[in-house]
C-alpha cells in the first residue's frame, strides 16, 4: 500500500469517533493563551510576530481535525488548512460552520504536492507533520508558497531519547494496525532544511506533557542543561525564507 494511503487510512479511522460525536467546538481558549503556555509553541508565539497584523494569510499544514487553524482565525485575516485525510476535514468544516467562520478554507491534499500558488502565504504552521513526509519533498513546496521573508513553524518529535523511542515501538507495533511513515527526527538533520532556508532554528521543547505547573517547571530546567535536553520527545523547528534583498 502507498504511504499516503497508509496515512490517510489511519487518520480517518481515528477521525471516525469525532464525526460521531457531534461535538461542538467553542472558542474557550485563545491563539495567545494557548501559544504562550506550552513550551514548544512559545518559541512559534515569538516567531509570529506579526500575526495580528492586518492583511496576513496563514497555513494550517497538515491540520488534522483543525483546533490550531481554528485558533489562527481569530488572529489573521485568512487562514487556509489542509489535510490527507478527507474525514479530519469534514471534522474541521463542520467546527467551521458552527462557529461562522468566513476566513477560514480547507481543502484535501498531499504535505509534498500544494495546491497553492507561489508566495501566497506570511506564515506556515504544522503540528506533527513534516516527519511523515519526504523531506526533499515537502520543503521545496514550502519554500515555494511562503512570501519572500516568510516564517514557517513547525512541532515534530525527536529520535534521540531511547525510552521514547522504545514506547513509540511498542505504540505503532502493537496498538495501531498501521505504521504509517513516522520518522522522528535527529538534530543532525538540519543540514536538510538548510539547503532550502535561509534561516533555520531547532529549539528543543518538551520531555513531556505539560499537565500541571509543576511538569512545566520541570521541562523548563531540564532544558536548560545542554546534554540532558538532547533527550527531549519534541522539538521546534522554525524556518525563514529569504527576502528578495537577500537578507
Amino acid at each position: 500500500m502507498d504511504k499516503y494511503e497508509v496515512e490517510k487510512k489511519k487518520w480517518d479511522e481515528k477521525s471516525e469517533h469525532m464525526l460521531a460525536m457531534q461535538r461542538d467546538w467553542k472558542r474557550e481558549q485563545t491563539y495567545d493563551t494557548v501559544f504562550q503556555r506550552k513550551h514548544k509553541l512559545i518559541p512559534i508565539y515569538r516567531f509570529f510576530d506579526r500575526i495580528g497584523e492586518p492583511g496576513i494569510q496563514v497555513l494550517d499544514y497538515g491540520a488534522g481535525a483543525g483546533w490550531t487553524a481554528l485558533l489562527f482565525s481569530s488572529k489573521a485575516e485568512s487562514v487556509q488548512a489542509f489535510d490527507i485525510s478527507t474525514k479530519r476535514i469534514h471534522v474541521l468544516n463542520r467546527y467551521i460552520e458552527q462557529n461562522h467562520l468566513q476566513n477560514l478554507k480547507t481543502i484535501v491534499a498531499n504535505g509534498e504536492e500544494l495546491p497553492y500558488a507561489d508566495e501566497t502565504f506570511d506564515y506556515v504552521f504544522g503540528h506533527a507533520i513534516l516527519h511523515h513526509l519526504t523531506l526533499d519533498e515537502c520543503l521545496p513546496e514550502i519554500a515555494r508558497i511562503l512570501k519572500p521573508g516568510g516564517r514557517a513553524a513547525f512541532c515534530e518529535p525527536m529520535a534521540h531519547n531511547p525510552l521514547v523511542n522504545a514506547y513509540r515501538f511498542v505504540k505503532h507495533h502493537y496498538v495501531e494496525k498501521y505504521l504509517g511513515t513516522d520518522h522522528p527526527f535527529r538534530l543532525e538533520e538540519k543540514i536538510t532544511f538548510e539547503k532550502y532556508f535561509y534561516h533555520v532554528d531547532f529549539v528543543k521543547g518538551v520531555f513531556f506533557r505539560e499537565k500541571n505547573k509543576m511538569l512545566f517547571y520541570l521541562n523548563d530546567v531540564l532544558l536548560r542543561v545542554p546534554f540532558i535536553s538532547r533527550y527531549a520527545s519534541y522539538m521546534t523547528i522554525l524556518l525563514e525564507k529569504e527576502n528578495e534583498i537577500g537578507h
